[in-house]
């Protein structure tokens, strides 16, 4: 087993210890955690290991064993939109505010991800992007937010073609002189 599976393992585990004994697991997966939401939401799946249950959904970074998890409870949710850009697929949940630690810039412009360059920031919006629209997780996330009737939004993500998102599609290509 690769050390990659065995941290998400790890941290599978310990989001699984924080289930009540009668709470099961409806689906298991990964995500990235976005801080915003820009015209750009990226691709591929993410450091973001997520546990839902029939009554919450716990996360927390599966590349840092020591990384705090967090929890939304699905009650708690006021709203949520979906959209899907270039076959990655956003979830954006509405919530009360709820501290997380955060890293921060520790001078104007550098940015670290070590000693105390980290702060608590309250946030009421939760973006998690996930590889494809049809994983595990997305969808029992979507079906569990959709039974309860939360008021849903569609987002509308814009696509611009692969030559313009591309660098290298511009290149030309000339044999080499001899």
């Amino acid at each position: 087993m690769n050390p990659g599976s065995r941290m998400k393992n790890k941290c599978e585990a310990r989001l699984r210890s924080l289930l009540a004994a009668d709470e099961p697991a409806l689906a298991v997966g990964t995500a990235e955690e976005l801080g915003e939401l820009k015209s750009d939401i990226g691709s591929g799946g993410g450091w973001t290991f997520l546990l839902l249950s029939p009554r919450r959904l716990l996360f927390a970074n599966w590349g840092d064993p020591d990384s705090r998890h967090h929890e939304i409870a699905l009650e708690e949710v006021s709203r949520w939109a979906d959209g899907t850009q270039y076959n990655c697929y956003a979830v954006v949940l509405s919530h009360p505010p709820m501290a997380r630690r955060e890293h921060q810039p520790a001078h104007r412009f550098l940015w670290f991800k070590w000693g105390n360059a980290s702060a608590e920031r309250q946030r009421t919006t939760t973006i998690f992007r996930f590889s494809r629209r049809d994983t595990k997780a997305a969808q029992a996330l979507r079906t569990a937010l959709e039974q309860r009737n939360i008021p849903h939004q569609a987002l509308q993500l814009d696509e611009v073609s692969r030559e313009q998102r591309t660098r290298g599609s511009r290149a030309v290509v000339r044999p080499n002189a001899k």
